[in-house]
């Protein structure tokens, strides 16, 4: 993040339809759903996943700000846990509480942790976690065919 220039606008990244992974997305979407052509109006947008230090949202309401309340840092997954985070956020919201246990996407859950008060632990915390995320990834060795067996 600190190699974006400091009035960088996330509303000002755009990804145009004829993007070729815009491309793949859409031909995709008309194999599951026929009725989506070039003619069907859609939005493309455009965002930059954010990650805590376990992966885990914050939600809940801001310490120290009555009546501020967010939920973020979904890494990646907020479109698929939002129907439960919306019904969690609105029971929070219009009840001070919810049935759910929430200890472990608590929006101050790192606020007194030990490790986590200095920025440095953190983004050191964050890159490790980020780049493990998706599971290593790992060239297969290449064998020449010359050093293949041959079959029996």
């Amino acid at each position: 993040m600190e190699k974006l220039p400091k009035d960088f606008d996330m509303s000002a990244m755009k990804v145009t339809r004829d993007s070729i992974h815009v491309a793949c997305l859409i031909d995709l979407a008309q194999k599951r759903f026929p009725w989506i052509n070039e003619r069907t109006p859609m939005t493309v947008t455009t965002g930059i996943m954010t990650f805590t230090p376990d992966s885990k949202a914050l939600c809940g309401q801001l310490p120290g700000v009555q009546g501020l309340y967010h939920c973020s840092c979904c890494s990646g997954h907020g479109i698929m846990q939002s129907p439960i985070i919306g019904k969690v956020m609105a029971d929070l919201i219009l009840d001070g509480k919810t049935k759910y246990d929430l200890d472990f996407i608590a929006a101050d859950r790192f606020f007194d942790l030990p490790g986590y008060q200095e920025r440095a632990d953190i983004k050191r915390i964050c890159y490790d976690m980020y780049s493990s995320y998706y599971g290593k990834v790992e060239r297969p060795e290449v064998v020449p065919a010359t050093q293949l067996p041959l079959p029996a």
